[in-house]
């Protein structure tokens, strides 16, 4: 079982994550304020997909109902 000085630094490492995971959607919903012409929409469109893909890759690393090591 993991100390709590681990634990506490797991959490303080997810805690960056997801901030900085928030500050790329908001970067990501800030763009699309307006009109947005047919290639500002695919770039937008790829900035979402690529961070789907990071966060799917997140989450299959702890799939649900494994305990933390």
């Amino acid at each position: 079982m993991a100390s709590v000085a681990e634990l506490t630094a797991i959490l303080a490492r997810v805690d960056t994550a997801t901030t900085k995971i928030a500050d790329d959607i908001r970067r990501i919903k800030d763009q699309i304020v307006g009109g947005l012409t047919a290639a500002e929409a695919q770039a937008i469109q790829d900035q979402a997909e690529a961070l789907a893909v990071k966060l799917e890759a997140l989450d299959a690393e702890n799939p649900e109902g494994t305990p933390v090591p």
